[in-house]
């Protein structure tokens, strides 16, 4: 059970240090893609503990719904929400946000609400058990998560290309692959779960938030070799490919 339990405790060490990292981004510069997504890694965290703790005593109401709803409905939405504030004009990503934010009080409100089966769930604390929640609040996960998922690795790929053709830092470009790798190691892990294969699910959510971490730390790298114009630190992951006439974060 120790063995186990060992991927999601790791998943939740790397999510909850991302999450940090994050959010001192935001208290440097203040750009809200950096508090959306400190907020998506501390959601990452909050969903891989709630597995961890089901690996060593079994699951149980509140541990599931926090899986499902944190690991299952969030996650990947708000990822992607971040790289829509980065890359579209702010009026579209607040609609944007505010439809996510109304998609995201319902599926909760169904989520905690919802009677469950708990002998449906694996004994083990084995990932599991997708269906027993009802049938619109996993409809809502699929639109969020597909969301979410398009327009992260779209942006990291999309940005990639740009600095590519644009013969940008190596670094830049390999940051945004190793992030739209994460991305979609991550996603593959929740979608084989949702087939009813569960055994990749722990790994590829470590495999995957340790990916997008390496990227965003690439990325650091990268700044801090950018002479800057001010002395505030570098303090942005590049998932979206900046539109003509957009400084580049962490050179603004």
């Amino acid at each position: 059970m120790l063995a186990d339990s060992l991927l999601p405790l790791l998943s939740t060490l790397i999510s909850a240090t991302f999450a940090l990292l994050l959010a001192v981004q935001f208290a440097w510069r203040r750009k809200p893609y950096q508090l959306i997504w400190a907020f998506s890694l501390a959601f990452y965290a909050i969903g891989v503990f709630a597995e961890y703790q089901a690996r060593r005593a079994g699951w149980s109401g509140p541990l599931y719904r926090a899986f499902y709803l944190f690991g299952g409905l969030y996650v990947a939405a708000y990822l992607g929400m971040g790289t829509v504030f980065l890359l579209c004009p702010p009026r579209l990503a607040r609609t944007l946000l505010l439809w996510l934010v109304l998609a995201s009080c319902y599926g909760a409100l169904r989520a905690l609400s919802a009677p469950l089966d708990l002998s449906l769930l694996p004994a083990n604390g084995e990932p599991g058990g997708v269906r027993i929640m009802p049938q619109d609040v996993r409809v809502v996960a699929i639109v969020l998560n597909t969301f979410g998922t398009v327009a992260l690795i779209g942006g990291a790929l999309a940005s990639a290309h740009g600095y590519w053709r644009g013969h940008g830092p190596a670094r830049r470009i390999w940051s945004n692959l190793l992030i739209a790798a994460g991305a979609l190691v991550a996603a593959s892990g929740s979608t084989l779960l949702a087939l009813g294969l569960p055994a990749p699910f722990s790994l590829a959510k470590l495999l995957g938030v340790a990916l997008i971490l390496a990227g965003f730390l690439l990325t650091l790298r990268t700044v801090a070799a950018v002479p800057r114009r001010t002395g505030t630190p570098a303090a942005a992951l590049p998932t979206t490919s900046p539109p003509r006439g957009y400084d580049a974060p962490g050179t603004r």
